[in-house]
């Protein structure tokens, strides 16, 4: 079975907006057989039906309106796109823009900051990632740095005994909400594919660790690089004296320049097996949490392989996740691939390695 494609997700949305496949075939100038074949392949792929056919023409079923409501938002907004720079729109001014490195993709931070200033955009250019938004950096930085965790408001070090167990085959997926200052539900990790951390790591607890020891005030978060601990809280064991003892947290190992010191004993040293000290970038592994929930690379043939894409013109984060995949040639995107390697001898923790650039699509 053939794996859905944007192109077919593209002739779906004409159709539900003409409500008639020989009318969506008219405007994308193709064949009706062709584009009826689309919808049928497309349906298959999802493994559900999407529209009913008739005389009077076609009607979308409740999962076919799902659809046409998260195919409207990105092809609606690639049109507005399309439709701003056909009419020479002056340049677009960033708010704050954040040197790029092949070592950690800072598109990453779009997702925040759109769920912060709605409507943000993002774009890659002369080494640099705009953002185009209500917002300061700093903004952004202090609200990472404030966020909020369901389950981890207690006092006590109980969140940190449930340790996750997503790494057993049928288990299921743990989930982290943010609650404030927005609104979120990471589980992006579901399908173990990009995943890094093993069951015993409690993702919650890396999560609101790294976020609370970002340096909001630093002009380049990403450069910051440190051991982190648990923020400080009371512990109820020691009232009496106060805070209690502060743990080390480890990382995901989103942050590339990591990986290389990260293999398993059959490459080379693992800090994991020998429990060294490692240091972690704050904003790279709470940011790369945050922002991987829609835009994540794509999946090659080779296992833990993985290509991800630039783009050099203004995108929303609704449309950047077709961007990061390769699926927008149009926005003058540049290639790149990296791995995700072992990092520990019973091959469960993984870190990501630098990425190596790809050859234009179609060379």
């Amino acid at each position: 079975m053939l794996p859905a494609n944007f192109n077919q997700l593209y002739y779906f949305w004409t159709v539900a907006r003409t409500g008639s496949i020989s009318e969506a075939a008219r405007r994308l100038l193709l064949n009706q057989s062709t584009v009826s074949l689309q919808m049928k392949q497309l349906e298959s792929a999802l493994g559900t039906r999407l529209m009913t056919r008739g005389r009077p023409g076609t009607a979308l079923t409740e999962r076919g309106r799902l659809a046409f409501e998260y195919c409207d938002r990105i092809f609606g907004h690639s049109e507005e796109m399309l439709s701003l720079l056909r009419g020479g729109a002056a340049a677009f001014s960033p708010q704050f823009r954040l040197g790029v490195s092949q070592s950690v993709p800072r598109s990453r931070v779009l997702e925040l900051a759109d769920r912060l200033w709605p409507g943000a955009e993002g774009w890659f250019e002369k080494g640099e990632f705009h953002i185009a938004c209500g917002g300061a950096l700093r903004e952004l930085l202090a609200a990472a740095k404030a966020v909020t965790i369901a389950g981890m408001g207690g006092e006590t070090d109980a969140d940190d005994e449930q340790e996750d167990d997503d790494d057993n085959e049928n288990a299921t997926v743990t989930p982290v909400e943010l609650l404030s200052p927005v609104k979120l539900r990471l589980d992006w990790w579901a399908d173990k594919s990009i995943k890094t951390w093993a069951g015993s790591m409690n993702v919650h607890c890396i999560a609101l660790a790294m976020a609370k020891a970002i340096d909001s005030e630093r002009t380049d978060p990403f450069s910051q690089c440190e051991v982190v601990y648990d923020p400080p809280k009371a512990d109820t064991t020691k009232r009496k004296r106060g805070i209690g003892k502060l743990k080390k947290r480890e990382p995901f190992y989103f942050d590339s320049l990591r990986g290389p010191n990260a293999h398993a004993r059959d490459v080379g040293f693992s800090p994991n097996d020998l429990k060294l000290t490692t240091t972690a970038s704050p904003a790279v592994e709470f940011l790369c949490l945050v922002g991987l929930q829609r835009s994540r690379p794509k999946l090659t043939a080779r296992p833990r392989v993985f290509d991800y894409f630039t783009w050099n013109i203004p995108l929303p984060i609704s449309v950047a996740p077709a961007a990061v995949n390769g699926f927008l040639p149009f926005t003058g995107s540049n290639g790149y691939q990296f791995k995700n390697v072992f990092r520990s001898g019973q091959k469960k923790l993984k870190a990501y390695m630098p990425a190596i650039h790809l050859p234009p699509q179609g060379a």
